[in-house]
């Protein structure tokens, strides 16, 4: 299916306002969502962070988990990458 743009293209004038805005609306919605789920993802990383923070050192310890990790873990929740010692 060719893209939006180019059947504006080729589409005669009175027509192809319609197409042009719905195309600009699209873009704008798509956006606007992208930066509705960042903010989304920002918030839960911040009350993931918090809740880590509240754990006291020898919890920590037993999880093998050290205090300047916490930032990484709340970033990147679920990562089984990560290795434990």
């Amino acid at each position: 299916m060719p893209s939006a743009t180019l059947h504006v293209l080729y589409t005669p004038p009175h027509r192809a306002l319609p197409l042009w805005a719905a195309d600009s609306l699209r873009g704008l919605a798509r956006r606007a969502w992208q930066r509705f789920e960042q903010g989304r993802r920002r918030r839960a990383e911040r009350a993931t962070l918090r809740c880590l923070r509240r754990l006291d050192a020898h919890l920590l310890h037993d999880l093998g988990i050290d205090r300047s990790e916490l930032p990484s873990i709340a970033a990147n929740p679920g990562d089984l990458t990560r290795r434990r010692r």
